[in-house]
């Protein structure tokens, strides 16, 4: 998973970038043989660029070693050939056996380069058993925005997509967090749900921040039985 960010929209590929050196952090802690399993993966799915693979993500090098020179190109031969790495790096992890799923959050601040590249990714037939989850916040994508003319364009190809429109919470939903949390779901009160309801609209991410607020405050308190 990866997360794009408002400050750095001018950061070309970052959360995508993010997202697979977390897959990478993965795969270190395992053994040897386990890693010289990937390293034939991984080379062998981007040829003789594996130095484009491991500029991007110096963590890639702990798998595949310190890599020979590229070529210099101009910046859309550059492009294509970095396109064509990160698409086969993916093709790896991506089996029936196995489904990739990629999630990238906050979309909304997604940058024109990673936007050009999902295009790419979600066109090429050569990339299967791949899920990609992209979350915005709707209220910030207008027409004019990037992300609205690629969703269009989702919708006429023939692609697999669907939307979920993501709702406030209920109470009963809210009531199943509580009762997540506090481990004691018997005795969570609806009123205290109602209350949650109300100061927070049903908001995920409010719900969340609230919560944080009343244990900072030490309005909540966990007492030994």
């Amino acid at each position: 998973q990866g997360k794009f960010d408002s400050f750095k929209r001018d950061v070309p590929y970052s959360s995508i970038i993010q997202a697979f050196m977390s897959l990478i952090s993965h795969l270190l802690p395992h053994g040897e043989k386990y890693l010289e399993v990937w390293k034939r993966r991984i080379l062998g799915a981007v040829g003789h660029n594996g130095k484009v693979l491991t500029d991007m993500m110096p963590l890639a090098e702990l798998i595949i070693g310190v890599q020979p020179p590229v070529p210099d190109l101009d910046p859309e031969e550059a492009r294509n050939r970095f396109n064509y790495v990160l698409k086969g790096f993916i093709s790896c992890f991506a089996s029936e056996s196995r489904p990739l799923v990629i999630f990238l959050d906050d979309t909304q601040w997604i940058d024109p380069a990673s936007l050009e590249f999902l295009k790419s990714l979600v066109n090429d037939k050569n990339i299967k058993n791949t899920l990609i989850i992209a979350a915005y916040r709707s209220g910030e994508v207008l027409e004019d925005h990037i992300l609205s003319g690629f969703i269009s364009s989702l919708e006429t190809s023939g692609i697999r997509n669907s939307s979920i429109q993501m709702e406030p919470l209920d109470e009963g939903s809210i009531g199943e967090i509580l009762a997540d949390i506090f481990r004691k779901g018997d005795i969570i009160s609806p009123e205290v749900v109602s209350m949650i309801r109300d100061k927070t609209n049903g908001n995920p991410f409010f719900i969340n921040q609230f919560l944080k607020s009343m244990f900072e405050e030490r309005r909540v308190a966990f007492i030994p039985e």
